[in-house]
């Protein structure tokens, strides 16, 4: 397999999953996390993010997935899910020794709303309000009142920033000698070398966070991440994997998961895409769907070649190489996805 320190993989397509967290407390109240730390996984959380650990271990045990490279974001809930999927009894093909232990990157949070973090949406965005309108249509034109940030904007930014980190950790993986254009050897590339031990104490305050956040599980009507899936209780039905699926999972770089945010995870998408913050409300992902790309990386950001939703069952499409989404349905619920 031919690398090199210019195209990164150019003989090799790259596979990258990218996971939700399950459903948290603030989800059900319909009341905007943002990139705060202060909501946990639901029960029913939990159960989603067995759910997708049962998906991707059925698909790594028949050869279709092979994670090699994990990236998680520093926020609790993120790194809950991330624990529920990593976990399983030993021996097993997608416990800790199927899922590698993740890169934490501060940029991998989710969406930074400022002042609403906390609040209700329907409080912040009356229904019928311009906030609410630009909210549900036009999120790259919404500007928060008090810090007058433009959030939408500022995230998909990030999320190239983010791709750059990850494309640079994925390349000191698997062994390329030389630096990727623009690297500073330390895999955050130009902008984490300028944020220096400064970005390196956030990550691990919230690190530290995320783990108190797990203890604490059985807070605030939560429950902690033990659950009778990962104690092995669960009956499960082995899906059936297809030839071309096993021929696709073969002589391949290690697949990559990501397990980060709803408003994160779409704004990889689009950039991955060519695609600007203008189109965010094309789509949604619902708390631990899985969104699937096939790309060439050979810039800091990805081309997708072609991408699917591929869990939860109900959420499944076929592959896409189009940058165009019918998803009215979504648009017009757009607000009950709130971030």
């Amino acid at each position: 397999m031919a690398s090199n320190s210019s195209g990164f993989l150019s003989s090799s397509r790259v596979r990258i999953f990218l996971l939700r967290h399950g459903q948290t407390d603030f989800n059900y109240e319909n009341r905007l996390q943002g990139s705060s730390n202060k909501s946990f996984l639901t029960e029913k959380g939990v159960e989603q993010a067995a759910g997708a650990r049962t998906f991707l271990r059925n698909r790594t045990k028949n050869g279709a997935i092979q994670i090699g490279i994990s990236f998680c974001s520093p926020l609790g809930r993120a790194l809950d899910t991330l624990a529920v999927v990593r976990s399983g009894a030993a021996g097993d093909s997608f416990g800790p020794s199927g899922c590698p232990p993740p890169q934490i990157l501060e940029d991998l949070r989710e969406i930074d709303l400022h002042e609403w973090e906390g609040l209700l949406a329907k409080d912040v965005m009356p229904e019928g309000s311009e906030l609410d309108e630009k909210w549900r249509h036009r999120p790259h034109l919404l500007q928060l009142p008090q810090s007058e940030k433009f959030p939408f904007l500022e995230l998909v930014d990030r999320a190239g920033r983010v791709w750059s980190q990850m494309r640079s950790h994925c390349a000191q993986k698997i062994g390329l000698s030389t630096p990727l254009p623009g690297d500073t050897g330390n895999g955050r590339g130009k902008q984490g070398a300028e944020e220096g031990d400064e970005g390196k104490r956030k990550v691990e305050e919230e690190r530290e966070k995320g783990t108190e956040s797990t203890k604490q599980g059985g807070e605030k009507g939560t429950c902690a991440v033990e659950t009778k899936g990962q104690r092995g209780g669960e009956t499960e039905e082995k899906p059936r994997i297809s030839n071309q699926e096993r021929e696709e999972g073969e002589g391949r770089v290690p697949d990559v998961l990501v397990v980060a945010h709803g408003a994160l995870n779409r704004a990889l998408l689009l950039t991955s895409l060519g695609l600007n913050a203008e189109h965010f409300r094309k789509f949604s992902i619902p708390n631990c769907g899985i969104i699937e790309i096939e790309a060439d990386w050979g810039d800091h950001i990805p081309q997708a070649t072609k991408w699917r939703f591929c869990y939860p069952e109900e959420k499944k499409t076929d592959w896409s190489s189009q940058t165009f989404f019918d998803t009215a349905a979504d648009t017009a619920s757009a607000q009950s996805q709130v971030v």
